[in-house]
């Protein structure tokens, strides 16, 4: 059953070498995890099915539950343990981590999800923040807004380019950059300082073709 499951995943790969050994980037299609809906539901601890059962809509709830037994069945390979049986720890801004070898080392991890599409990190040794985006259409007003009002300095640079879908690509490789360094260090965007030259940490972006739907990601690490 693991083997079908991971026939799901989707790996994306990080172009430097020396993060290769340390960060894992997934992605995968919930829609195609229907089938196993059933035997999912009794992986899922009953913490995690209580936040599931909350969400008013069935899609919702079948997202979040794939999610998260995704994300088991992903750390089960890094830990050697069975899916149910991952434990989780939580940091100073209430991020978790999985525990491994007696509760003294952990496994970092990220996630996020566009639409039908999620995106899973994982880090050894680092912390890890990965952010993905459903590309569309987007006004200029809109998107100088959201850049300006979060600081991202390169919002200026839009008004120099001039062909939609290059200012398109632009902007969702800013915010989902953005999104990555917040959900990295464990911060709410909002409360985030302008990344001045020189001070962010590693980013890697780039897109995801699922179902003729274009996909914008990016992953950030220390």
């Amino acid at each position: 059953m693991i083997n079908k499951i991971f026939c799901f995943l989707n790996r994306l790969d990080i172009i430097n070498p020396a993060f290769r050994d340390k960060v894992d980037i997934f992605w995968f299609d919930v829609r195609k995890l229907k089938p196993f809906k059933d035997m999912f539901s009794r992986i899922v601890s009953v913490g995690e099915q209580e936040k599931i059962d909350k969400y008013y809509f069935e899609i919702d709830r079948d997202r979040g539950l794939a999610c998260k037994v995704m994300l088991r069945f992903i750390l089960s390979d890094y830990l050697g343990a069975a899916p149910e049986d991952i434990r989780f720890g939580y940091g100073e801004h209430g991020k978790p981590f999985a525990l491994e070898s007696g509760e003294t080392r952990r496994i970092n991890f990220n996630l996020s999800h566009a639409g039908d599409i999620v995106l899973t990190g994982i880090a050894r040794g680092m912390e890890i923040g990965v952010d993905v985006e459903t590309v569309r259409d987007i006004a200029d007003t809109e998107m100088l807004g959201i850049l300006s009002a979060f600081g991202i300095p390169e919002a200026i640079e839009l008004l120099t380019v001039t062909e939609p879908e290059e200012k398109k690509r632009l902007f969702f490789k800013w915010w989902t950059r953005k999104e990555a360094v917040a959900k990295m260090r464990g911060t709410g965007i909002a409360t985030m300082e302008t990344l001045e030259p020189g001070t962010a940490p590693a980013l890697y972006s780039g897109t995801i073709s699922s179902e003729e739907t274009q996909y914008s990601y990016s992953v950030a690490i220390p």
